[in-house]
């Protein structure tokens, strides 16, 4: 989804790139035509006969992108940064509980491996030791671990 994100801005920057280019050029040929309007309006300059519309109102950009397009465009960039937003939400949220159950699971396996239990049975003992000392599986088996080195 990314590298077709990145096409998609990449392309679009490109388009904003010429765009501000022809507007640059459009902008310095109005203003070289005001400055022959103003010598003719002094008498300084022949009369000349120009066009100030590049192109007819109702046609499609030289680039072949309409405006029912450049916003299509923008509206799906905007869709997937949205979607990718709220995946590094969830996955955000979703972090704390797994390292939660990868240190419980760490610590199973150090019980099953030095005190010979089976998983269940490393689980049950977690949960006693929890119960009895009043803290949190999390707590206890980090404290597992702290003491295994």
């Amino acid at each position: 989804m990314r590298p077709i994100a990145s096409g998609l801005t990449d392309l679009l920057a490109e388009e904003c790139r010429q765009r501000i280019g022809q507007t640059r050029r459009d902008l310095r040929n109005h203003g070289l035509l005001r400055e022959r309007l103003e010598k003719q309006a002094r008498g300084m300059a022949p009369a000349m006969l120009f066009s100030v519309q590049g192109r007819a109102l109702d046609a499609p950009p030289p680039g072949g992108v309409g405006g029912e397009i450049e916003r299509s465009i923008l509206d799906i960039l905007q869709a997937q940064r949205e979607q990718m937003q709220k995946a590094d939400e969830a996955l955000a949220q979703g972090a704390p509980r797994w390292t939660t159950r990868k240190t419980c699971c760490a610590a199973k396996r150090l019980l099953m491996r030095t005190r010979r239990l089976s998983e269940p049975d490393a689980h049950a003992w977690l949960q006693r030791a929890a119960m009895q000392s009043g803290r949190t599986l999390i707590d206890v088996a980090r404290q597992v671990l702290a003491a295994a080195g």
